[in-house]
């Protein structure tokens, strides 16, 4: 598991914001596509729990399952190298 910059980013967004696919696309600077991925991976690394809305007007879900915070700092320290 890895909570690289992306998904901190994303996790900072979403605690002021409600998901949006599109936007948190452009927030991350990648296609929708590339989120939908993006989200399935993390979901299968058990860093988060997605479901997909279906049809018009149902909100796709989105929870974090671990704390993104320290799992953060602590990808940061260890793949940062201090002179």
């Amino acid at each position: 598991m890895e909570v690289n910059e992306r998904v901190f980013k994303m996790y900072l967004y979403l605690k002021e914001n409600s998901f949006d696919r599109n936007q948190v696309a452009d927030l991350l600077g990648i296609t929708s596509r590339q989120l939908t991925r993006l989200l399935g991976k993390w979901q299968d690394e058990g860093i988060l729990s997605y479901t997909s809305g279906s049809g018009r007007g149902n909100a796709s879900e989105l929870h974090f399952n671990i704390n993104v915070e320290q799992e953060f700092i602590n990808y940061f320290l260890k793949n940062t190298s201090v002179a």
